[in-house]
């Protein structure tokens, strides 16, 4: 484990803020918004990639980007001094593990922030979240492509999803995801499969789930064949919404429908 994490600094207009972050979403480890500045998280190996996606960008004038390091203890510390509970549709609360009392049921999920993303506070995740709930009625089984610090299995797993798969690359998550399964304990529901969703082909599930950068998105959606599940497509802008709708219904998907929080967009789609 490094010693040191990279921060990026974002000071300015948060809509723009966000709009940048969602470019070098795939890097990062964590993010927090304190008024005017997002902190964005990432690992040492992790700068110069995101510094060559940086210099590609066009910039716009009223965001100023500055670079620091912190102390992997630091980090920890930082987490718990900033992380607040989130409750999706008064029926999946997120807590951090710190609040966990051995008070076990099927709406208090606990997540260990930190080393992985997904703490239910990004509005992909809430997105996700919620049509879970939604979907909770249909005894699905569930499979989760990216799954990252595991979040949205867990929330499969307390609103009774069957057969439910995750698939992560990122070794990185590997630690968070197994405390989180434990900790929830659920890691008896939840398979895991460290792979590269691009290279996975069985869609014999009734609901996937994929917040995942939009690039991956349409490579992933490319690779689609022969299924009868229903999809949830996140990690997407709003402004990505006419370039996934043409690629969709060119490859035979039917658009259910689109839901939106503040830039962030998901579609809900099939394959006819």
């Amino acid at each position: 484990m490094d010693d040191f994490w990279e921060v990026l600094n974002i000071e300015g207009n948060l809509d723009e803020a966000e709009i940048l972050f969602s470019k070098i979403e795939n890097y990062c480890l964590g993010s927090f918004i304190e008024g005017e500045l997002t902190k964005i998280y990432l690992s040492i190996e992790s700068r110069n990639k995101v510094i060559n996606i940086l210099n590609n960008l066009e910039l716009p004038d009223n965001i100023n980007l500055t670079w620091e390091k912190i102390e992997n203890k630091d980090w920890h510390l930082m987490w718990k001094e900033n992380f607040t509970p989130v409750s999706i549709n008064n029926k999946i609360n997120i807590l951090p593990d710190w609040h966990f009392k051995d008070n076990i049921n099927d709406s208090n999920i606990y997540i260990r922030p930190g080393m992985s993303f997904g703490t239910g506070h990004h509005e992909t995740t809430s997105l996700m979240v919620e049509s879970l709930i939604d979907y909770s009625k249909n005894e699905f089984s569930l499979l989760d492509l990216g799954s990252g610090s595991g979040i949205l299995s867990i929330v499969g797993s307390k609103l009774k999803y069957k057969d439910i798969k995750a698939v992560e690359f990122d070794i990185e998550c590997k630690d968070d995801f197994y405390f989180n399964t434990e900790l929830n304990s659920c890691s008896q529901d939840i398979q895991i499969s460290w792979s590269d969703v691009l290279h996975w082909n069985d869609f014999s599930y009734d609901l996937i789930l994929a917040n995942i950068e939009k690039n991956i998105i349409k490579k992933m959606i490319n690779n689609i064949k022969n299924t009868n599940a229903r999809f949830i497509f996140s990690g997407l802008l709003i402004e990505d919404k006419d370039e996934l709708e043409k690629l969709l219904i060119k490859n035979n998907f039917e658009i259910k429908n689109f839901k939106s929080k503040n830039e962030w967009l998901l579609v809900d789609c099939k394959k006819i």
